[in-house]
């Protein structure tokens, strides 16, 4: 037989490639650049309850300032990396489940403000607790209760964030940087949609509005401030 002929470059995929690269340094940088103004709100600790009151409008919300500061913030969720597609269906929450689940998660003792996460790919509780470790314990008995899960089969399955890195995963989720199918476009209109039935329910106050605004706005600097929309991704192609 011949000689096969020299490999020649592939410059197109070599540019994305560097395209893609570049994505991820800038997204980094942005969600880091967040994560500072972030503790500037009182992430990194107290602060000074003049200076709290300035920060947070807790009488525009109803609530005092200096509870919210006390306040800690934790996360709690399985997603298509943790837990099988079965499992997350029986988590899930549908649109007309959602507002009896609010109600519910909201009057568990602890829970100040909340909001859950429930896509086809994951679900998440997303909650403002007086204290770290029973808000998070309160959480998985909450999600154990909903989705009739014996409670020693669910925790394997869950993944908790608290404070900082927290905020860093709803960051990372409404930018698609946590998806399945990195930069698909659907995540951050569902986490709006999320976020809309918890303000009608009335379980979001100052604390998670000003969190989901953020996030919010981080995902539309991903989008326009990088090649993260440029060259969408299938399922199919990415099999």
């Amino acid at each position: 037989p011949g000689a096969l002929p020299p490999l020649v470059p592939m410059e197109r995929k070599a540019r994305r490639l560097y395209q893609h690269r570049r994505f991820c340094v800038h997204a980094v940088h942005l969600l880091r650049q967040l994560g500072a103004a972030w503790k500037s709100l009182g992430g990194a600790g107290p602060h000074p309850a003049a200076r709290a009151k300035s920060l947070l409008p807790g009488k525009r919300a109803g609530l005092d300032p200096l509870k919210v500061q006390m306040s800690t913030l934790v996360l709690v969720g399985l997603n298509h990396t943790t837990a099988r597609v079965d499992l997350r269906q029986k988590a899930s929450f549908g649109a007309t489940q959602l507002p009896e689940g609010l109600k519910r998660l909201s009057a568990l003792p602890g829970v100040r403000e909340s909001m859950i996460v429930s896509t086809c790919n994951r679900v998440e509780v997303l909650s403002c607790v007086e204290h770290q470790g029973t808000g998070i314990e309160a959480v998985e008995a909450f999600l154990s209760d909903t989705s009739r899960v014996p409670l020693e089969q669910l925790q394997d399955k869950l993944y908790r964030y608290a404070d900082e890195q927290a905020v860093r995963h709803v960051f990372r989720v409404a930018s698609s940087l946590d998806s399945m199918i990195l930069g698909e476009p659907q995540i951050l209109g569902q986490i709006k949609s999320c976020f809309t039935a918890a303000s009608e329910a009335r379980t979001v106050g100052a604390y998670l509005t000003h969190l989901l605004p953020a996030a919010f706005r981080a995902a539309k600097r991903v989008r326009s401030e990088t090649s993260i929309g440029e060259y969408p991704v299938s399922v199919s192609s990415a099999a």
